[in-house]
């Protein structure tokens, strides 16, 4: 792996996204793209940007893995730019609209388990919507 031209092509690609976090596979394959990085593993791109202070390499939802598939939501790692970083009020809009969209999933997974009249589905389903509520609240402050 060529550091330097990795370094290089995730700056350009990280720099030009209108969305500053970005899926980690979506860079990985972005960089397979490139002679000069095709053979990249996903291992060592991930050694390589947690350790470069120019990058940050972060788990966007510290939420068990199997938990979330159960609602369709992704735990993929996500890479941005520190320079990049959002304010805390971009910071707070983006954790709302996180927020809507699992509460969205959450809501088509209820009515998923009401149709198949699973209690344990709408079960769970309901107490990650009261834990989404909560972090909402809290989100909102005094």
């Amino acid at each position: 792996m060529q550091l330097e031209m990795v370094e290089q092509r995730c700056l350009t690609y990280l720099q030009q996204v209108s969305n500053p976090i970005v899926p980690f596979s979506r860079l990985l394959a972005y960089l397979r793209q490139f002679a000069d990085c095709g053979e990249v593993g996903e291992d060592d791109l991930a050694e390589f940007l947690d350790k470069h202070e120019l990058f940050r390499l972060f788990n966007p939802l510290p939420m068990d893995p199997a938990q979330a598939r159960v609602v369709g939501l992704s735990t993929e790692r996500r890479v941005i730019l520190k320079t990049r970083v959002p304010t805390r009020a971009e910071a707070y809009a983006s954790m709302n609209e996180i927020l809507d969209s699992m509460s969205g999933a959450l809501g088509a997974a209820i009515r998923d388990a009401n149709e198949r009249e699973d209690i344990e589905l709408r079960h769970k389903a309901e107490l990650l919507l009261q834990r989404i509520e909560k972090i909402r609240a809290e989100l909102a402050g005094p």
